[in-house]
């Protein structure tokens, strides 16, 4: 399962900085991780952030700056975890309003970014690989978590329902 991290900033040392960072947590901690970048805020707003695990955006940038980008995606990414890396600490209240998962201060050293985007990365790839083990129709069925809606009961049987099917077995809920 990879875990793929997009990052935004207008300048090409910090973008390398923060794949280097990236890629050493996932080999320390073996994540597979794939990144993607972007130059300017501008560029997330075509973005498709489907598939996007995480997405660490500088504040400051010319034109569109990442926090005004980042109001204009939320709507469509509303679950995206977003880690502004930033100069500028007074944009944390602002960041809070766009449901930014943390800030980091640059200049940022290897174990600031681990504690705060490695954890991240690593409760992400541990809540993807969760599964819920049921008795169903005499198998043995593991369904992914990530992938139930909700469950409800019906007469002593619990119904798991997920993206695809709705499974029924015998389990206090």
């Amino acid at each position: 399962m990879i875990l793929h991290v997009a990052i935004c900033d207008d300048e090409q040392s910090t973008r390398t900085l923060l794949q280097n960072y990236i890629l050493r947590y996932a080999g320390e901690n073996h994540l597979e991780v794939s990144t993607t970048v972007f130059t300017d805020g501008a560029q997330l707003l075509t973005a498709d952030f489907s598939e996007t695990d995480l997405l660490i955006v500088d504040i400051q940038m010319p034109e569109l700056n990442g926090l005004d980008a980042i109001r204009r995606i939320r709507p469509r990414y509303p679950a995206l975890p977003v880690i502004f890396y930033t100069n500028y600490i007074e944009y944390a209240l602002e960041g809070y309003e766009v449901q930014a998962f943390r800030f980091l201060l640059k200049p940022l050293d290897y174990v600031q970014f681990s504690d705060v985007a490695g954890k991240l990365l690593h409760e992400i790839q541990k809540k993807r690989s969760s599964f819920l083990t049921i008795q169903y129709n005499d198998e043995t069925v593991r369904i992914p978590v990530e992938s139930i809606s909700y469950l409800e009961t019906d007469w002593g049987h619990v119904l798991i329902h997920t993206d695809d099917r709705i499974y029924s077995c015998r389990t206090p809920l």
